[in-house]
């Protein structure tokens, strides 16, 4: 899966929790838990928290990071 596939599907998921009238503190907590399943999915993986913890340490890291990024930028600008 390519970077732009990824950004997108990420804007899917945010935009249907948006529309369903979540918190951004009850969004997160959705995401968290889909991430668990999604993980205990993985064979050999079950009750393996270390993948997740990774998993979730670099996505805020990225988030930040654009958060920080988006910031510094000009409105209208990409």
């Amino acid at each position: 899966m390519n970077r732009t596939d990824t950004i997108a599907r990420a804007h899917k998921i945010a935009t249907e929790l948006e529309a369903e009238g979540y918190s951004p503190e009850d969004g997160s907590m959705v995401l968290s838990m889909a991430l668990g399943i999604f993980v205990e999915g993985t064979e050999n993986s079950h009750r393996n928290l270390e993948p997740l913890i990774a998993g979730m340490h670099r996505a805020a890291q990225i988030a930040f990071d654009a958060l920080r990024q988006s910031r510094q930028s000009k409105p209208g600008t990409a």
